[in-house]
Parts: structure tokens; C-alpha cells; sequence
């Protein structure tokens, strides 16, 4: 097996494992909700990670763990893709069948943190289809923080509803949710170096 199916597989592991503990102990989750609830957990998080890598794949990290660079982007962007899309379909039953209940109202509307997501959500998408219509070694920067800043966004407004309620928190595991958007800030400021530094050298 290759490095990067084994880094990737470790990314499915680590997420799995953490969503299973995090998200089984949740009284209010139906029975056939849970399984959706914890795959779309699983799929969003994992696309997460393996996309943010990319920002990651400079030489140094492919050397340090020993694989290919164009290889490493080539899979890890496709892994990308596909878990997102998982995600999305996922995301849309759910909210077809009311079960996201932080993001709806008492009359089963979307509540205005839900419509933020949404809106944020599918800008976030439309970034997302610009950077793959380019071929994966001319990916923007530029064209990379907006799609990272809209995914902070989606994030935020689509969990911040739980981030507060900490003594709530099973073990007092943070929401997946949480995770990311740190993540995804993260993301936003290594890519605000990269663009600086790469000023400076001109």
C-alpha cells in the first residue's frame, strides 16, 4: 500500500473513531438518523482534512512522509471530491426530513443560522468547482482562501448553535463541527503566509 492511501486511511480511521464516540452517546439522534448522521460527519470531516493537506503538500511534507507530490494532490483531491459529495447528498436528506433540528424552527422552517450556512455552503461550493477546473498544480491561492474563508463561514453559522452548550458536550468532546472550523482558520492563515511570503520573494 502506498503512502498516501495509508495517510488517507489513518484521516478515515482518526475521524471515524472520534465521530463514533463523540456523536453515539447523543440521546436526541433517531435510530435510522444516526447512521446518516455519523457517516455525513465522517464524509464532511474527511474531505475537510484531505483538501486542507494540499495546502500542506509542499516538498518538505511529501519528503517527510515519503511520497509523491503530483501523486499525493492527484488522490487527495480526488478523495476531496468524493467524500464532499457524499457529504452534500447526505446533508440534503437530512434537511428534506427535518433532522438537522438545531438548523429548523418549531414550524420546520430553515432558522436564519441554517440560510447563512446554506448561502455560505454554496458559495463555498461554487469556489470549489472554479479551483477544479483548473489542473491541480496552477490551484490559486487566491482562488484557495475564499474557498477556505466560505467553508469557515458555512461552518460557523452551520454549528455555532452547539459550540456553546460545552457542558453538554459528550466527555466533553468538541462538536466535529468545531473542529473543523478551527481547521478551516487555520487553513485560511497559512494560506495568507504563503501568499506573503511569495510577495516578498518577488
Amino acid at each position: 500500500m502506498s503512502k498516501t492511501n495509508q495517510i488517507s486511511l489513518t484521516i478515515f480511521a482518526i475521524t471515524a473513531s472520534y465521530a463514533l464516540f463523540r456523536y453515539s452517546f447523543t440521546s436526541d439522534l433517531s435510530f435510522w438518523q444516526s447512521p446518516l448522521y455519523l457517516l455525513n460527519k465522517i464524509m464532511a470531516y474527511s474531505a475537510l482534512i484531505h483538501l486542507g493537506l494540499i495546502v500542506f503538500s509542499d516538498k518538505f511534507f511529501t519528503d517527510f512522509f515519503d511520497t509523491d507530490e503530483k501523486n499525493f494532490k492527484n488522490s487527495f483531491i480526488s478523495i476531496g471530491i468524493f467524500t464532499l459529495s457524499i457529504h452534500l447528498i447526505i446533508s440534503l436528506i437530512l434537511l428534506y426530513f427535518n433532522q438537522l433540528t438545531h438548523l429548523i424552527t418549531p414550524d420546520n422552517k430553515l432558522n436564519d443560522y441554517a440560510k447563512l450556512s446554506l448561502l455560505f455552503g454554496s458559495l463555498n461550493l461554487g469556489i470549489f468547482i472554479l479551483v477544479l477546473s483548473k489542473k491541480i498544480k496552477s490551484i490559486n491561492l487566491v482562488q484557495n482562501i475564499f474557498f477556505w474563508i466560505f467553508l469557515s463561514l458555512h461552518l460557523l453559522y452551520g454549528g455555532i448553535s452547539s459550540w456553546l452548550d460545552f457542558k453538554d458536550w459528550p466527555w466533553y468532546m468538541p462538536p466535529i463541527s468545531l473542529l473543523a472550523f478551527i481547521d478551516a482558520i487555520t487553513i485560511v492563515i497559512v494560506i495568507i503566509f504563503k501568499i506573503y511570503f511569495r510577495k516578498s520573494e518577488k
